[in-house]
């Protein structure tokens, strides 16, 4: 079993290592080599990731930057959100969604004529409505 040393180095001072853990896991090592570099723009030196192959006596852990690399690695291990429409494509949407409801609701014929108020019973309707992925079923009752 091969024991991986992760760690993160100054660019400026190649003993100056601000996070130092171990781990057997060949992934957890490969998705430590993408930790964004943390980059010093008034001297131009970094903070690395390196990984190697761990042999010798085991130095002590630092965890001084353990919330950059749990925030990248775990940052790396999440599937990107598809974009959510905007407020004004949805409620196009459902004007479009109303729309059609109105629409197959004024082709339904009236099992009872309007002339024929004296004998009016409650009447039940289902419209069925397909708008794109969108498919539904209304059921309203009139008395």
């Amino acid at each position: 079993m091969t024991t991986f040393v992760l760690e993160m180095r100054s660019t400026a001072n190649w003993d100056d290592v601000r996070y130092r853990e171990y781990t057997t896991s060949a992934r957890k090592a490969d998705l430590f080599k993408a930790v964004p570099k943390i980059a010093f723009t008034d001297s131009g030196h970094h903070i690395i990731p390196v990984v190697k192959e761990h042999r010798g006596k085991r130095l002590p852990i630092n965890r001084m930057l353990a919330d950059h690399v749990i925030d990248a690695i775990t940052a790396m291990g999440r599937q990107p959100r598809p974009p959510q429409p905007s407020a004004k494509a949805q409620l196009r949407r459902a004007a479009a969604i109303l729309n059609k409801l109105i629409a197959a609701y004024d082709q339904q014929r009236d099992p009872i004529p309007d002339s024929d108020l004296d004998n009016e019973q409650p009447i039940s309707l289902t419209v069925r409505l397909e708008l794109g992925d969108i498919r539904m079923a209304h059921h309203l009752v009139r008395s």
